[in-house]
Parts: structure tokens; C-alpha cells; sequence
């Protein structure tokens, strides 16, 4: 098993509530069509922790392939309802090995 780990942030001067909901996910979005395949995933609910929040996810490197695309895709939820998510995929694996830490910026969802 191979292991990713990071670090979410975001812009706006919020607190995250106690309870808030995370979840980070490794997908292989070398498909067109359809939802990207999850590879890994980690979600937690927040108890007092504030951005930024680390994570780790840990994956097969087995199912890495060198003709496919990854990416990590990450949201926080408050009360059932999303209120930060990853603009868009951030792409990994792209020159071979990711960087020993990520840093997953997220957006307000408006």
C-alpha cells in the first residue's frame, strides 16, 4: 500500500462548526463518460479542527496505470449541505510520483 497525504485549505476567514463533514478521494478520472472511479477514500467529521485539515489516503499502487489520469477531489459538508469543494480535480501522478504533501485548495459553494 502506497499513501497520500495533504494538507485542505480554503480562503475564507470561517470557522468549521464541530461536526462538520470531509471527505477527500483518489479517483482515476481517465473515463469520459461517467462518474471518476474512486480509488481511495477518507472522510472524518471535524471536532473543534480548523484548516488547515490533513488527511491521508491510502491506495494499491497496483491500480495505478500509466495511460490513466488521477486526481484528488475533496468537500466539506455542514449540516448534510456542501460548503467548500475542490474547484475542479487536482491532478496527480502527472510527472510519476506525487508530491510528499498535497495542498488541496477548496472554494465556497455559492
Amino acid at each position: 500500500m502506497e499513501t497520500l497525504s495533504g494538507k485542505l485549505r480554503y480562503r475564507d476567514r470561517i470557522a468549521l462548526p464541530t461536526g462538520a463533514e470531509v471527505r477527500v478521494r483518489l479517483v482515476d478520472i481517465s473515463k469520459t463518460e461517467g462518474p471518476a472511479v474512486p480509488l481511495a477514500t477518507q472522510e472524518f467529521t471535524t471536532r473543534g479542527e480548523q484548516p488547515p485539515l490533513s488527511f491521508r489516503l491510502e491506495y494499491d499502487s497496483k491500480d495505478i496505470k500509466d495511460n490513466h489520469d488521477y486526481a484528488i477531489e475533496a468537500s466539506i459538508s455542514i449540516d448534510g449541505k456542501l460548503a467548500w469543494i475542490t474547484p475542479q480535480e487536482l491532478p496527480i501522478f502527472d510527472n510519476g510520483a506525487p508530491p510528499p504533501i498535497l495542498q488541496v485548495n477548496l472554494v465556497k459553494v455559492s
